[in-house]
């Protein structure tokens, strides 16, 4: 949940919660109301006569919505929720309509609110803009998002909506969602989950400000029975698909290579041992232990160039093949509880356990396997790690091929030892937080403290300490000798690094559907381009160069290489900031997870048990990524405790042409 200071008004946090670093000086709106001219004076842009109805397709949408919030409203003590609107066919300086989903508590006077922009009530297109670089005359074409249009003039309108409805009220704002020109506001169902969707992020966002609300703290987990064993739990781990995408709840492709679900089994104990039992856990018809399902993480596994390094002193043979980082980018959080920043961050812990070797390994394997199969006849397989082979050369060809890993004979222990000459040693670990779309009231947070902002941090900080039973805080500090306060450098390696969100047409086998542009990645791109125009393949790798490259040159390189890659089928949604967490920052978290005895079961299926997955760190990496491990962080299958693996620094690619 994205942290609102309580005395702060919405258009104050609006202008300091501004966090598209393209999209800053951008007005979309023209202007606000304050600009209109004087009633007594003609203006072109009034209608002339004020009339007291309108045929706006507003009202329709905002009647849709209203029918569908009166089949699944409850009434709860001092609780109200209400829907208002600002109809841009009646204020004309709007871009887009904006539904306001409100939550009030009368007894105290606290209002949360939830802006939905509807883009279907577009007024006019959205145009690029140029931007000049610097002091120099070179310019590059930015193309706006919907979300930039909810600036920090639209919230301030929005401000003094709820300041007419809602006298002296203090107003917290939770960041909303555009609603997509494909949603079908004639389909309550999916009415009926964004109203969930608004109403969940309300209630928590009034439910974090309150000092007696009992926030998730895993030093407290007990059993139903009341007895001192802690809950068990377990999480499963499920990939291969070449195209997992799900739809999130405005019906827009997410990227779903890996799926992670945690649950909580409350475990029936022996009655002659005294011993928790959880096999029976697994009966499909629901009997033994009870389960509940806690959260869901979304992920997939992409790539990142390093440059070419020299071998100094021979340290390590692999040095000048090792040329890729391998990322876990997290694309979306689920919280089936709790939908509070403890929850988040709980839930961003364990995906550590995607960083034993042996786990990440399995999960690009069981892929490179489903490729083979769903691309055998397309013209290049976007799966296929061994174009990987074009910037690490394996065999120092003088022109570098494809390494075959599509063969069927190519078996476990061959892919081990290709991955193990391409890839440093080490997972980072990324997160991308959307702008103005679900999931970002609860996730927000990250980008606000990305972008140093005290009280998002200050908040953070105190969650993770609520959730470790105040572990975290001494337990970090230790580690990195800080004074008891964060900053966004001891939180990200890597932060604020844009991306489009979006999607596009992809032929997957017989079948073509619409897909996440996040598919649009390293490999997809030297699948298609290594060969004929690695040029493509450099530009994107410079896409990521945050610390070097100004960022309208950054977004402007993405938006190129996705309209090559899908010929310019692709659809611009909105936008996420991805940030990439720190090692130590991972890594106390799971202690502190250790020290309160939650270590979940680890479930995946591993086809490549009995290869050797160990990796040899390059000498240039040491300082970069963590090497170590936390012992007993995670069970694997209910046996001995595996040791973990965390990414952390990620360093960036040259401007080479790999």
């Amino acid at each position: 949940m994205a942290y609102n200071s309580n005395t702060a008004t919405a258009a104050q946090q609006a202008a300091s919660e501004s966090t598209a670093p393209v999209g800053q000086g951008v007005n979309l709106n023209q202007g606000g109301p304050a600009a209109q001219a004087p009633s007594n004076e003609w203006d072109w842009a009034t209608e002339g006569l004020a009339l007291p109805v309108t045929l706006a397709s507003t009202s329709e949408v905002v009647s849709k919505l209203e029918a569908a919030l009166a089949l699944i409203i409850k009434p709860v003590a001092n609780q109200e929720v209400r829907l208002l609107s600002i109809d841009n066919t009646v204020e004309t300086n709007w871009r887009y309509s904006v539904a306001v989903f409100c939550v009030h508590r009368p007894g105290v006077n606290w209002l949360s609110y939830y802006p939905m922009l509807i883009e279907a009530t577009e007024a006019r297109p959205l145009e690029g803009r140029a931007v000049r670089l610097g002091q120099s005359d070179r310019q590059v074409t930015v193309m706006p998002v919907p979300s930039d249009a909810l600036d920090a003039a639209y919230v301030g309108r929005i401000e003094e909506l709820l300041a007419a409805n809602y006298p002296g009220a203090q107003a917290l704002h939770v960041q909303g969602t555009s609603i997509p020109k494909t949603v079908n506001f004639d389909d309550v169902d999916t009415l009926k989950r964004i109203l969930l969707l608004a109403a969940r992020s309300c209630v928590t966002q009034l439910a974090e400000i309150d000092p007696s609300f009992v926030d998730n703290n895993l030093s407290t987990l007990r059993r139903r029975d009341g007895s001192s064993a802690p809950t068990v739990s377990r999480m499963a781990v499920t990939s291969g698909s070449v195209n997992g995408d799900v739809r999130n709840t405005v019906g827009l492709p997410i990227r779903q290579d890996i799926e992670l679900t945690l649950v909580a089994v409350q475990p029936q104990t022996d009655s002659v041992q005294g011993q928790t039992q959880i096999a029976q856990a697994h009966s499909l018809n629901g009997t033994g232990a009870t389960e509940e399902r806690i959260g869901k993480v979304s992920a997939y596994l992409d790539v990142r160039m390093l440059p070419s390094m020299p071998n100094l002193y021979n340290q390590d043979p692999m040095a000048l093949t090792r040329r890729f980082v391998p990322e876990l980018v997290i694309t979306g959080v689920e919280l089936s509880k709790l939908a509070t920043t403890a929850s988040l961050m709980m839930m961003v812990g364990q995906m550590t356990a995607l960083a034993e070797p042996r786990v990440w390994h399995s999960v690009m394997y069981q892929r490179t396997i489903a490729g083979r199969a769903d691309y055998r006849n397309a013209a290049f397989d976007p799966t296929d790690i061994g174009v990987l082979n074009y910037v690490s050369n394996i065999a120092r060809e003088a022109t570098p091929s494809i390494y075959d890993l599509k063969s069927s004979n190519i078996g476990p222990a061959e892919f081990i030892d290709y991955v193990n000459r391409v890839f440093t040693q080490g997972l980072a670990i990324s997160i991308d937080v959307p702008r103005l779309a679900p999931q970002a009231a609860y996730m927000n947070v990250l980008s606000n403290c990305a972008y140093g902002k005290k009280e998002s941090l200050d908040f953070l900080l105190s969650s993770l300490n609520k959730l470790t039973g105040g572990n975290f805080s001494r337990v970090f500090f230790a580690q990195t000798g800080g004074v008891g306060s964060l900053t966004s450098e001891m939180v990200f390696s890597e932060a604020n690094n844009s991306i489009y969100n979006g999607y596009y047409s992809q032929k997957i086998g017989d079948v073509t559907r619409d897909v996440d542009l996040r598919h649009v990645d390293t490999i997809a791109l030297l699948a298609r381009f290594g060969q004929q125009n690695p040029e493509m393949v450099t530009k994107w790798a410079q896409s990521y160069m945050v610390k070097h490259i100004d960022p309208a040159i950054r977004m402007a390189n993405k938006r190129e290489v996705i309209d090559a890659y899908t010929n310019d089928s692709a659809t611009i949604t909105g936008i996420s900031e991805r940030h990439t967490f720190r090692t130590e920052f991972l890594k106390a978290i799971v202690e502190c997870n250790i020290q309160n005895g939650f270590t979940p079961v680890l479930e995946f299926r591993d086809p490549l048990a009995g290869a050797d997955t160990g990796l040899h760190a390059p000498a240039f990496m040491q300082n970069g990524l963590w090497q170590g491990g936390v012992a007993g962080a995670f069970a694997s299958n209910g046996g001995q405790p595996g040791a973990g693996a965390f990414g952390g620094v990620y360093h960036n690619p040259t401007a080479s042409r790999f």
